[in-house]
């Protein structure tokens, strides 16, 4: 018998100690993105920071490094053909609604024409321009 109140008594306070409801709209999304410079370095990721890094380090992070990110750079055409082919291919899911804003970033830092540091590229280097000199 006390037993059996013991049992019920302990049901009864986690009954009233643990939330019977979790409401999402009150739950405000915890900052974990250190707060950076626009145009500065993350150095994380090594991504340039500006509109749409974030989205591009949480759906590209989760499957390959960074570095596989800054050292292409595309148009905004062949961003978009790298995707479908990882959507394709690789699993990739739908990007939905962050797929305009990861687009965006990449074309305007990671194209084929600019190179963070101002240098313009052509691709990932430059042709070679080797001095050819006469074999007697």
């Amino acid at each position: 018998m006390i037993r059996l109140i013991g049992l019920n008594l302990i049901l009864l306070l986690v009954w009233f100690y643990i939330p019977q409801k979790v409401e999402i709209e009150n739950i405000k999304p915890i900052l974990s993105e250190p707060m950076l410079a626009i145009g500065s370095i993350d150095p994380d990721s090594q991504l340039v920071v500006d509109e749409g890094y974030i989205q591009v380090k949480q759906h590209c992070q989760s499957c390959h490094s960074m570095a596989l990110v800054t050292q292409n750079y595309f148009s905004r055409e062949v961003w978009l053909e790298k995707i479908r082919w990882m959507q394709a291919e690789q699993n990739l899911a739908d990007l939905g609604e962050s797929e305009k804003p990861i687009l965006d970033y990449l074309a305007k830092h990671y194209n084929q024409n600019h190179k963070p540091g101002g240098k313009s590229i052509s691709g990932r280097r430059r042709n070679l321009d080797p001095e050819w000199y006469k074999l007697d």
